[in-house]
Order: structure tokens, then C-alpha cells, then sequence
């Protein structure tokens, strides 16, 4: 493998070049963005809904996205804290 890490390996193309989000996050900006107008307020309550089925409900919040072929999968929150810290590390030791 070239340059990447070795925590998260796509399980499409077998590549080390992953990012990973965390995707629940998005669902909230959007209720937040809808609900400050009065004449959206039914479509930020769908999105909080949705977004609290995110949260509750599915428990693969955190995405991994590999850079070669852009596959995407779920991750554990313990996969995504320690994929965050090695990049934060190498990040800090290239400066």
C-alpha cells in the first residue's frame, strides 16, 4: 500500500486513502437552517425527525468514504475516533 493509514481499508478495492464523516451532523444544520423560516417549518420537522431516526435508530452515523473508487460504508464510533486521531498525528508530525 502507498501513502494512507491502516486503520479503515476499503473493502471494495482493498485502498488506504479513506475519509471518514460523520454524518449526522448534517440532518441538525438543516433543521436549524429550515426552521428559522416561518413557511418551512413543516419541512424542518421532517428533517428533525429524520435526523433523530439517524441518531437513535441507525447506529452507523459515521461514514467511511474511500478516496480511490469513492465506495462508502458504516463505521464503528470507536473506528472513527481512532482513524481521527492518526490523521490528526500525522498532521501534526508533517508540519
Amino acid at each position: 500500500m502507498e501513502k494512507g493509514q491502516n486503520v479503515l481499508i476499503c473493502p471494495r478495492c482493498g485502498g488506504n486513502k479513506v475519509n471518514s464523516i460523520n454524518d449526522g451532523k448534517n440532518y441538525l444544520l438543516f433543521t436549524i437552517l429550515f426552521a428559522v423560516s416561518i413557511v418551512l417549518i413543516p419541512v424542518a420537522i421532517v428533517f428533525l425527525f429524520i435526523y433523530l431516526h439517524k441518531k437513535n435508530v441507525s447506529k452507523k452515523a459515521f461514514l467511511a468514504i474511500c478516496l480511490e473508487c469513492k465506495y462508502r460504508w458504516g463505521i464503528s464510533k470507536d473506528k472513527f475516533i481512532e482513524q481521527q486521531t492518526i490523521v490528526k498525528n500525522n498532521e501534526k508530525l508533517q508540519a
